[in-house]
This record gives C-alpha cells, structure tokens and sequence, in this order.
C-alpha cells in the first residue's frame, strides 16, 4: 500500500513525498485529523518547532492543507507568534509534518503560554485544536547568592539540587534552592518544603512548583541553573526548640516522592535536611 502511495504522489506531484509515520488500516472509521504533537523550544535562537501527525481514512470531501500554530497567554486573548505552513494529504495515511515558529524576545521571563495546533481545511473549517501548555523566555544559569553552599543531593534519576541558601529564626526561614536537570522532564514535580519540630511534627509547610509555581519541572532548561526561591512566615513565632527544614520532591497526583540520594550514594531517603536550626527562649 505505501508503494502504491508513493507512485501516485510522484505521478501527481513529481516530487517531495511526505515524511509517512504509518499507515491506517480500519476501514470505515471516522476521520482522523490531529493524531499527535511535540513541541520543543529553542531558547537560544527563540524559535519552536511543532512536530505534527496528521491523516485521515477519506480525505474527500475536507483534506487537511495548512497547520496553524499560535501562541497565546493563558487567556488566549493576545497572540505572541502565529505561523501557518501547507501540509500534504494521503489518503489511509498517517503524516508527520513540521512548522518553524519565531517566538517574540522581549516577554517578561517565565511568561506562561498556550499553543494552539490547528490542522485546517481552509479559514472555516479546522479539526479541533490540540493545545500545550508552555514557558517562554526561559531564563540562563542562575547567579548563586553570596553565601550558598554545596549540596550535590539527586532527586529521582535525572534533578541535582546542586547548591542552597538557608537561613531561618522564630519567624521566618528562607530558602533558596539551585536545581538542575540532566535531561527533559515529563512530570510537573512540585516541591514541598517542611519545618519540624524536635517531635517531628510539621509546624508549617510550603508546597509548590518551583519558583512560586511560575517555572514547572516538565518546563525545565536541560543543564541549566534554576534558581528556587521560597520563603515561609510563621503566624506566631516559634517557640524555643531545636527545628529541622526538609524539602523533598513529590508528583501532585499522587503524592508519591521521589527518592533522595546523597552524593556518595550513602543515603536513601524521600527528603532532604536543608537547615537545622534552634530557637533560644527568653
């Protein structure tokens, strides 16, 4: 069947036969547009690729021609980037195509964003729109803050909290963590941040994605300093006592941690000790 494609594209186009991901076999089924997508940004020459996977059984009388891609806030009211490329229709076909987007270099960083993916027919008809979330104007390595210290503790197989900044008293910690990651992240973590007591119970916590939830894991730079600042302020300050902070990883869903692992791989835990710290009474 693909042999046969192929020689009816060359005879009817000469050249340029499409990039074919698979065929579709069951006869009768609905028509199938928008199949997959994947998108990657580039954050050095500010540009994304949106890989696409398209087809139908039947694509009489409505063939897909054009992919749409726009970028849009969260609201989908202001359109950041829009680009349009035509894309070829097989029948019983599945295609895999690619569009270029130049994405704007002066948003704010950490600017969230929507990408709409549009297979057309023509301006009226289009076959739904699959949609991403996205970060945009992802920052560069982060400047470590006068004073922060080594950690070297892995976090699952792929996260390094490589460095840390703590400080704390009866009414405040603050925190600041350095991550890095080693490859692309498929799980928006959020990180939780615990100050206990000497009875180990929780006095108060902070739970979020990094950077006050502006900047999730799945969004990551690869082998990039992430700076993770997170602060805590307690309603009544402490009593005297000795404290410990811990911070660990964990997946939203669920509540399943990741495990923690020192350097030496001497210790396996779910969480790391980032600061211990006494309050003096009176």
């Amino acid at each position: 069947m693909l042999a046969a494609l192929e020689a009816e594209w060359q005879s009817e186009y000469g050249s340029g036969f499409p990039a074919l991901v698979s065929l579709l076999e069951l006869q009768g089924s609905p028509l199938l547009h928008g199949v997959g997508t994947n998108i990657q940004v580039d954050d050095v020459t500010g540009k994304m690729t949106v890989e696409v996977v398209t087809g139908n059984l039947h694509i009489a009388p409505l063939p897909v021609r054009t992919l749409r891609i726009e970028v849009t806030d969260p609201a989908a009211a202001t359109f950041y980037a829009t680009a349009e490329e035509p894309v070829a229709s097989l029948p019983g076909a599945l295609i895999r195509s690619t569009v270029e987007v130049e994405l704007p270099r002066d948003l704010p960083v950490l600017t969230p964003a929507l990408v709409f993916v549009e297979p057309r027919f023509d301006n009226r008809v289009t076959f739904g729109k699959p949609v991403a979330s996205i970060i945009l104007n992802r920052p560069d390595d982060a400047t470590l803050a006068e004073g922060a210290v080594a950690a070297g503790w892995r976090f699952g197989e792929h996260i390094l909290l490589e460095h840390l900044h703590a400080s704390a008293d009866a009414e405040a910690v603050d925190l600041t963590l350095y991550w890095r990651t080693d490859a692309p992240l498929q799980t928006d973590y959020h990180v939780f941040t615990h100050v206990i007591d000497a009875e180990g119970r929780i006095v108060q916590q902070y739970d979020a994605a990094p950077a006050d939830g502006r900047y999730p894991t799945g969004q990551w730079r690869v082998d990039t300093l992430i700076e993770d600042a997170r602060s805590i302020r307690f309603e009544t300050p402490l009593a005297p006592g000795t404290y410990r902070v811990l911070v660990g990883l964990y997946q939203p869903a669920d509540g399943t941690r990741l495990p923690v692992t020192s350097a030496d791989g001497s210790v396996n835990t779910d969480a790391f000790e980032a600061l211990a710290f006494r309050v003096s009474g009176p």
